[in-house]
């Protein structure tokens, strides 16, 4: 579900935020005989989309997955919400030792002679957006060594020289209903990773995501040089995304690539991928469960730019649908026994693989839904101390 196919009836351009709209669910019967109609606009930044229900389905906004294990994710709790309109505020706020909810309103730019830059985020904090048109352009968000982070309702766009959401070194992170993307008119480097997970991160949740134009998409794991800091850690859980390239073009795209994590991928919707979808490299365990992968080039791979040459990663295909088919998939080695079973870390239920396109296409993305964290206008906003914000940016 992306970009609208003019002769589909049922598809759908993106609305004004605030209009209510009614998707019709093609049955199970046409979804597997051909592609799946996109739903989905083309994306800049601060562009508009609608708060959606599909056929009675109210775009879902619990938590689930690898952030639950072990602890909870909570974010800024029940803090005082703070509205932040610039740079300087952001950066004050997301670095405070305090839980703190920040309220991102607006598309917050960070200017070039500050590139490549990363905003530090501290332990116990949520940033949301305010609406669907709020985030960050230029720059990104750098979660190391934090705890209980909560990433929410937000557009990150074009984040030069640096990764759009980076997961360092940190537990129990919630990365949910957000609108990643760059440009393919710049060279693979130009831009780091839309979400990079390593250093033996733990307890990160990726969901209901809209990830699109980009050649890197996102990472578990940085170097098959690391098993002393990753073996047995980058416990990741990613569901309800949408992964979309673009619809014309001969540039190759990756969208997850894996290295030693235990990673479970549920109910995403790859579309239009030149490359691969997900790639698991060295000593990684990916549970690839109820995904559909439209028009990709390779769906599943385990050999795909390993440093040292050796091929071990292992992708269980758990009733998995590709159009027009998944012959160019690449499993696991011969002989190995696959023993990652998600359920016996948490409780889930996956939707139905017919499913998937319109439920994602529809709630995917900033401003599909309302959380408890996501605040709302009537809510009561702290405004930013003038303390916090006499320091100098810094890249």
């Amino acid at each position: 579900l992306s970009k609208p196919h003019m002769d589909t009836p049922w598809a759908l351009r993106r609305r004004p935020a605030g209009l209510l709209l009614l998707v019709l669910v093609a049955s199970a019967g046409s979804c597997r005989r051909g592609k799946v109609a996109p739903l989905r606009g083309e994306g800049g930044v601060g562009a508009t989309s609608a708060r959606v229900v599909v056929a009675n389905y109210t775009c879902p906004s619990e938590l689930l997955g690898s952030a639950t294990v072990m602890g909870s994710t909570t974010g800024g709790g029940s803090a005082a919400p703070v509205t932040v309109t610039t740079l300087d505020e952001l950066v004050a706020y997301a670095g405070r030792a305090e839980p703190t909810i920040i309220r991102m309103k607006g598309m917050i730019a960070v200017p070039p002679e500050l590139q490549p830059f990363h905003v530090p985020v501290g332990s116990n904090k949520s940033i949301v957006g305010a609406d669907a048109q709020s985030g960050l352009v230029g720059g990104g968000l750098l979660i190391k060594g934090a705890q209980n982070v909560i990433v929410q309702n937000l557009i990150i766009a074009l984040p030069v020289g640096t990764d759009g959401i980076t997961v360092q070194a940190a537990k129990h992170v919630w990365i949910d209903h957000c609108e990643l993307y760059s440009d393919t008119k710049h060279s693979t480097d130009y831009y780091g990773w839309l979400v990079d997970i390593v250093h033996g991160s733990d307890f990160v949740t990726l969901s209901w995501t809209w990830f699109h134009d980009h050649y890197n998409t996102v990472q578990v794991g940085h170097s098959d040089r690391n098993s002393l800091e990753d073996a047995n850690h980058l416990t990741v859980t990613i569901h309800h995304n949408l992964f979309q390239g673009p619809v014309f073009g001969e540039l190759v795209f990756g969208e997850l690539r894996v290295r030693f994590g235990t990673v479970h991928v549920f109910n995403n919707h790859y579309q239009n991928i030149t490359g691969y979808a997900i790639a698991a490299l060295k000593d990684a365990r990916v549970a690839a469960e109820e995904n559909v992968f439209d028009n990709v080039a390779m769906p599943f791979t385990n050999e795909h730019d390993s440093s040292t040459g050796v091929f071990v990663g292992e992708i269980e295909d758990l009733g998995n649908i590709c159009y027009p088919s998944c012959a160019n998939a690449i499993l696991h080695q011969a002989g190995r026994t696959f023993t990652f079973m998600p359920s016996n870390s948490y409780s889930y239920l996956a939707d139905s693989t017919d499913s998937v396109p319109v439920i994602v296409g529809a709630c995917a993305g900033p401003g599909t839904t309302q959380t408890s964290n996501t605040v709302g206008p009537g809510d009561r906003i702290v405004t930013a101390d003038a303390d916090l914000l006499s320091g100098t940016l810094q890249p």
